[in-house]
């Protein structure tokens, strides 16, 4: 009760500081009053076009000045909607805590948080490739080169010069899979036209077929019944009509 030279020690108690409460000390007593409290509830979103590989649960943890205090895990089943509730609004000091959610990692989606939500955007990439083949029987009239371009939900976003140099094969690589929705793009090939060739795309792949002319296709049939040799508006010494065709 009393130190080395006979005065009274001073006793006193404190308690150590716990969230969500004010402590008031009167004499040895101790009152904890429970003060202002804070909700923080959200939705999660799918960008992803109802994607098959969508995970059935995601976990989102919740962060008090930057430090993880709590985790929720959200379903279908609750609607991909979560809250944390009966949070403390203050600490001892009476400052404002700052709570964030912030959602753990969902292999091919890139998440983004906008105050409470999050939206979650499927990602990827995707790599188109094929080969060009010839059926012209080697023409000595072959271009050297070709270009073929790539449609992205059909408009042309990328063109590539093809030839026997790179074994008349084409590849284009690191190509978005999904929108900024979450939808799957639809990517094409299409060769630019060809003088001679007939093109045809299965897949990725194209064929282009040697288009065979017919040399004896004349300007006027001699065989078509409606000509008549006799006929003095046609000129019989024109060599494209046979006088003698019966």
């Amino acid at each position: 009760a009393y130190d080395a030279e006979g005065n009274a020690y001073k006793y006193e108690v404190k308690e150590q500081p716990v969230d969500g409460y004010k402590s008031e000390v009167h004499g040895y007593d101790i009152t904890n009053t429970k003060v202002a409290q804070t909700t923080v509830e959200g939705t999660k979103t799918w960008k992803d076009g109802n994607a098959k590989d969508r995970p059935a649960m995601i976990k989102v943890d919740l962060l008090q000045n930057g430090q993880v205090v709590a985790t929720q895990e959200v379903s279908e089943a609750t609607g991909w909607k979560y809250g944390f509730k009966d949070l403390a609004a203050y600490d001892t000091e009476g400052n404002a805590y700052k709570y964030e959610v912030k959602e753990q990692p969902v292999d091919g989606y890139k998440s983004e948080v906008k105050g409470y939500d999050i939206t979650n955007t499927k990602v990827g990439k995707t790599t188109v490739e094929g080969t060009k083949t010839w059926k012209d029987d080697n023409a000595k009239d072959r271009p050297a080169m070709i270009k073929v371009d790539l449609l992205q939900n059909g408009q042309v976003v990328a063109t590539q010069e093809v030839n026997e140099a790179t074994g008349w094969k084409y590849g284009f690589k690191d190509l978005a899979a999904y929108d900024a929705e979450g939808k799957v793009y639809k990517y094409e090939v299409k060769e630019q036209p060809v003088d001679g060739y007939k093109s045809e795309v299965k897949g990725y792949d194209i064929t282009n077929t040697k288009i065979k002319e017919d040399p004896k296709d004349p300007s006027i049939d001699p065989k078509d019944p409606s000509i008549d040799p006799k006929d003095p508006s046609i000129d019989p010494k024109d060599p494209s009509i046979d006088p003698k065709d019966p």
